[in-house]
Parts: structure tokens; C-alpha cells; sequence
């Protein structure tokens, strides 16, 4: 076989393709939008939204109303000629295909001004939303998020106007440029910000709400439908204002994601997502326990007792510290219809199970009780007991100055560390005292300490006291640790040389009277 004849027969094969295809491949009434043009209109609406940075130099030589409407034309002409190729092969009356043109372009036309200002409201959240940007100039010029997110709002005016094939060849431009895949028919809030960005997805139905933050690998889709183009309606999640989906997420399916913020429960960013269409409530580390049960679900508890101490330790551990805030994020949910509670640790909580029980626990646990009075604690150790003559003087010196005060001393090598933490963090105030070994306190008390609630201490009233032999850094070191956290600690401490003399007891007491007067 000649070449010719090798030719005359393949191109034969290739056109009895085109006839055979189930979709149009070769006529010559079939008319197609052009690509580059439509390229072409992407890049011209990026230097008339960011002329510094897109339009090279032309801008310094002409009127900024100048330079947009002579941009602005070519834009019209070229999308003119697309749209109108776009709807040729679905109008077929020469007349409406005019008139459907002219109102498409006219109507995305009048709407570049309100995008424009959506535009510059995603520069300032992905600005404010990541540290690591050194300017919105630099976000503007470089970020690949922005890129795409300015695409897309071009395109959904183009989807809303229901022109076929141009917002898709767009927005598959811009995911090809950034690995960004945001389908032109997703509702997008103000306040965009996609980081990184490589491998989002964001499916047709999406609805995203206002100041959305989305890392990169986050997968906005739909369930795999069995049925292909059977399947209609919403197949897409619903995003809540004020969420953030951190990198790597997967959220299939149309149901809606609305965001709760829950700030310090446990972190200051913390937040609950509630699914009204499934009646479960996520509120990340609220309601759960480090305990893993045999069983996913609450109604199936093998070990209850168990279980419940683990729950009990986790809200002391966890949310102890933030009680108010256990109250506020109680209130947030109390009237939706929770039937179930997905945790970020422990059993699944459901109505049928523990879900009032729980819920109603939290906030007798966080609701304050009403002190009859006023609880003064003093703490120490004491290597040979001349730190213990302090501080039962200055317990005798509070005790005179606020007799109905609830003041006594604990010697922490006689207590449980944790019940010591707890009468601490409780305390409306408290004396810590320590002798001087190897050049610092003792042990006990770090350890104490360490257990502080800074949160909820600071600014709490605080005496240190302590006896010495040689250098005494004790009391200055406690001092320092204590002002470290914040709290009220009063004057520079009492330093006692070996044995307290009753002259030194005497001043001890007083300085526990003046300490209470101060309260």
C-alpha cells in the first residue's frame, strides 16, 4: 500500500468517526466558541480589575476611564461573538440568537463592578488569612487562589445567564493554571479564601457562605450517583459563614454544613458543625472522653462506669478551665434537634443514649456556684517545719482581718496534688510558700503551680513566703513564675533567715493581715 492510499484510507476510518460519534464532530453548520478568544477575555477582565499588576505599562498613558473602556469594548466584541456562537447551535432563529446575545453580554456587562468588588474583598481575606503573605500587592500578583477564585466569578455570571460551554472552558483554564477545580455553578460568599489550593474541588450545587476559608485537597463533591445525568437537584454540600476546612477534607453530598463558632472549647479557633438534614451535631472535642468503647454508639455502653469516669475527666481536663465558655456554646445549640452527637473522641452520643444527660451535665458542671465565703488557701512545704511557723502566721493574720474567710494551711506533702489544684484554681485567693533547696523552691510547689488554670487565674490574688538558709531564691523565683501568669501578686514576699523568731512571726501575721485588708 503507497502512502497515499494508507492516508485516503485512515482519514477515511477518522470521518466515518465523525459521522458515528454521539456527539456533533464534523458539520459545517456546527459552530464552536473559540478557546483562545475566550482566554483572551479572561486576561483582558484580569488587567481591567487589576491594571497595576496585569496591564504592563499602557496604564500610566491614559485616564484609568480610558484605559477601561477601550478594554472594556474589546471585552464586549470578543464575548459578543463567543456567546453568540455558544447559542447558535441550540437557537436556531437568527433574530432570538441577536437578542439573547445582546442581553447576555449586556447584563455581565453591567454586573463587572459588583465583581470587581467581590474581588477585592477576597484579596483582603486571603491577605488577612494567611500570615505568610507579605502584601495584598503580593497576593494579587502571585497567589494562585486568587486566580482561580477571580475565574470563577467571571464564569458563575456567565452559568447564571445559563450560556452553554464558555463558563466551563474558563473555569477548566483556571483549574488546568492552579489545580483549582471550582465549577462556574457553585454559590460563593464574600470573603473567599482558598491556601495552597492544589487539589480543591468544589462541585456545581455548593453553596459556600460568607469569609470560607478552604486548604488545599479539600473536596466540596457529590456521592458517586448511579444513575449519571438521572440524578438532578442538590448533589453538593451546603458550607456555613465563618467555616474553615483544613486540608485534606472530603465532603460528598448535598447536605448542609452550618458552622457554629465555639471559641475555647477547647481552642481559641474551635467550632461545632451542625447537619440539620441528619440532626447531628460535631462540636470537635466537646461531649467526649478519651475512652474507646467496643461499641460506636452510647445506647451500647459495655462499661459504663468506666466510661463515665473517663467522660468526667476529660470535661475536668479539658473544658474545666473555660467554664464560661461550656455555658455560651450550650446556649448556641440548646434549641436545635440534636439526635445525635459525633465526637472527636469517644462513643457516638445519641437522643436514645446519653445525649440530655450529657448535655445537662456540662452545664451543672459549668454553671458557678455561689460561694458563702470568700476561700484564702495557703500551700507549702517545709524542710525542717520553719516554713510551716510562716504560714500558720500568716493564716492567723487572715483569719484576723477576714474572720468569716475560709483560710487554712496544706502542707502539700500531705495531700493529693490534684484535690491542691483544684482548691487553687477555686480560690478566690491563696499563699504559696517554699524553703530554699539547691538555690529554688521545692519540687511540690513547681508541681503546683504547674497545674494553675492561667486562663481563669490571672490577675488572682497571691502572697509567696518561704524560709532560707543561705540565698533564699525561692520566694524571688516563685515571684517571677507568678507574675509570669499573670496574677496580682502581692508586694515582694516574706524571707525568713532559718527559724522564724517571734519578732518575725509577729511580722509574718501582720503581713497576712495586711494581704486580707488588700482583698
Amino acid at each position: 500500500m503507497t502512502q497515499k492510499s494508507l492516508l485516503h484510507a485512515v482519514a477515511a476510518q477518522i470521518a466515518n468517526g465523525y459521522e458515528t460519534a454521539e456527539v456533533p464532530m464534523y458539520s459545517e453548520q456546527l459552530r464552536m466558541p473559540d478557546r483562545k478568544v475566550i482566554i483572551k477575555i479572561i486576561e483582558n477582565l484580569q488587567k481591567v480589575f487589576f491594571p497595576a499588576y496585569f496591564a504592563g505599562g499602557t496604564v500610566s498613558h491614559v485616564s484609568a476611564e480610558t484605559f477601561a473602556e477601550f478594554l472594556l469594548g474589546e471585552i464586549y466584541t470578543d464575548l459578543c461573538e463567543q456567546v453568540h456562537l455558544a447559542f447558535s447551535n441550540t437557537i436556531k432563529d437568527e433574530a432570538e440568537l441577536r437578542e439573547r446575545t445582546s442581553a447576555v453580554c449586556d447584563r455581565f456587562l453591567c454586573r463587572l463592578p459588583q465583581i470587581q468588588a467581590m474581588l477585592m474583598k477576597d484579596v483582603a481575606a486571603n491577605f488577612d488569612g494567611d500570615p505568610a503573605a507579605g502584601s495584598k500587592e503580593e497576593v494579587i500578583f502571585s497567589y494562585p487562589g486568587l486566580y482561580a477564585i477571580f475565574v470563577y466569578r467571571v464564569a458563575h455570571e456567565l452559568y447564571e445567564s445559563k450560556v452553554p460551554l464558555i463558563p466551563r472552558i474558563m473555569s477548566e483554564y483556571a483549574h488546568g493554571a492552579t489545580g483549582i477545580d471550582i465549577n462556574p455553578g457553585a454559590q460563593i460568599g464574600e470573603y473567599f479564601f482558598i491556601d495552597h489550593g492544589t487539589g480543591i474541588v468544589v462541585g456545581e450545587t455548593t453553596i459556600i457562605g460568607d469569609h470560607v476559608k478552604l486548604y488545599q485537597g479539600v473536596t466540596l463533591g457529590a456521592l458517586s450517583p448511579r444513575h449519571g445525568h438521572a440524578v438532578t437537584g442538590k448533589r453538593h454540600p451546603t458550607v456555613g459563614d465563618n467555616a474553615t476546612i483544613y486540608s485534606g477534607a472530603s465532603i460528598l453530598g448535598g447536605k448542609t454544613l452550618s458552622i457554629i463558632n465555639a471559641p475555647f472549647l477547647h481552642w481559641p479557633d474551635s467550632m461545632f458543625t451542625w447537619c440539620p438534614e441528619e440532626k447531628t451535631l460535631f462540636p470537635c472535642d466537646m461531649f467526649g472522653s478519651h475512652y474507646c468503647e467496643p461499641y460506636v454508639f452510647d445506647y451500647n455502653t459495655v462499661y459504663p462506669d468506666k466510661y463515665e469516669i473517663a467522660f468526667k475527666g476529660y470535661y475536668d481536663a479539658i473544658f474545666g478551665p473555660f467554664k464560661p465558655y461550656v455555658i455560651s456554646g450550650l446556649d448556641k445549640i440548646k434549641d436545635l434537634d440534636i439526635q445525635r452527637i459525633c465526637t472527636s473522641h469517644g462513643p457516638v452520643i445519641t437522643k436514645q443514649g446519653r445525649l440530655d444527660y450529657v448535655m445537662e451535665q456540662y452545664r451543672i458542671w459549668s454553671t458557678p456556684v455561689p460561694k458563702e465565703t470568700r476561700q484564702i488557701p495557703l500551700f507549702y512545704c517545709s524542710a525542717y517545719g520553719n516554713t510551716g511557723l510562716i504560714a500558720h502566721a500568716i493564716r492567723d493574720g487572715i483569719r484576723e482581718a477576714l474572720p468569716e474567710a475560709d483560710c487554712e494551711t496544706y502542707d502539700l506533702n500531705k495531700h493529693e496534688l490534684g484535690d491542691m489544684a483544684a482548691l487553687l484554681n477555686s480560690a478566690d485567693a491563696f499563699c504559696v510558700g517554699s524553703p530554699t533547696l539547691n538555690a529554688d523552691a521545692v519540687a511540690p510547689i513547681w508541681m503546683l503551680l504547674a497545674h494553675v488554670d492561667a486562663i481563669n487565674s490571672k490577675k488572682k490574688p497571691v502572697l509567696v513566703f518561704g524560709s532560707y538558709g543561705w540565698s533564699g531564691e525561692a520566694v524571688p523565683n516563685l515571684t517571677a513564675r507568678l507574675n509570669g501568669l499573670k496574677m496580682n501578686v502581692f508586694g515582694e514576699g516574706l524571707k525568713i533567715t532559718f527559724v522564724p523568731s517571734e519578732e518575725d512571726l509577729a511580722a509574718a501575721k501582720e503581713l497576712g493581715r495586711q494581704f486580707a485588708q488588700s482583698l
